[in-house]
């Protein structure tokens, strides 16, 4: 474990040393929508499978970049936490108020904060969360977003869950069904909350656009590996960004 975080404390500032994306972000100071030279603000939106790696994705990058970072995750275990119930139970029992509660305290979150890289699974869909809440919907000119979507082969996702104190006594087969079947809760979950058909669709559209920008695949990658890769697809974003191509 500490060799691994070694490593991690390497790439990092090799990453900071070699990569001009810390360069291109100052850059954008200058960017035409912005004329007074304030920072443009950045939001990074991560999702994707279970136990594909997105938490410490999320942790690594706002290392990298700097930026604030928040888990709408963290917000459901610590309610869970307070009433004293398992995270499964609170998610199965919660009103629809309170869901909807919580997703308004992230989304006002998001937007106070100038860059910052919000993880969650109805972070990339934050148009149509916001539209059903009754949110005005935001004016996302001048502003740089990029969803990131991690996926994971089933087997792998399992393997990596199983490594978790609360899954020890389960077989493989059954944490992939568990996978699985919470995965189609939550589509239908989220179909019923949000009108979203299926929050996890790589290939899913918001008008001309791609709701998820990139999509990573960590089944067989380090987390080192996931973080650089991750690096290059925001670093390419921030190019075009700044040619005024997006």
């Amino acid at each position: 474990m500490e060799e691994r975080e070694t490593g991690m404390v390497r790439l990092l500032d090799d990453l900071r040393k070699m990569s001009k994306l810390r360069e291109y972000l100052k850059r954008m100071q200058t960017f035409k929508h912005n004329p007074e030279g304030n920072p443009v603000p950045v939001k990074i939106w991560l999702s994707g499978n279970s136990n594909s790696g997105k938490s410490t994705l999320r942790e690594n990058l706002a290392k990298l970049l700097g930026f604030d970072d928040f888990y709408v995750g963290d917000v459901f275990r610590n309610r869970a936490r307070i009433k004293g119930v398992p995270i499964h139970e609170f998610y199965a029992e919660i009103e629809k108020e309170e869901e909807m509660a919580i997703d308004r305290e992230w989304i006002n979150l998001m937007l106070e904060h100038p860059r910052i890289i919000i993880e969650g699974r109805m972070a990339p869909w934050i148009d149509e969360v916001s539209k059903r809440l009754g949110l005005p919907l935001k004016d996302w000119k001048g502003t740089l977003k990029i969803s990131l979507f991690l996926s994971v082969d089933p087997i792998e996702g399992a393997k990596r869950a199983l490594g978790r104190e609360e899954n020890s006594r389960k077989t493989r087969e059954e944490m992939i069904a568990e996978n699985i079947g919470r995965a189609r809760e939550e589509q239908e979950h989220y179909r019923s909350l949000y009108g979203i058909p299926h929050h996890l669709d790589t290939k899913a559209r918001r008008g001309n656009e791609r709701v998820f920008d990139f999509v990573i695949d960590t089944t067989n990658q380090s987390p080192e590996a996931v973080l650089n890769m991750a690096h290059k697809c925001i670093a390419h974003r921030v190019q075009y960004f700044i040619l005024g191509r997006l």
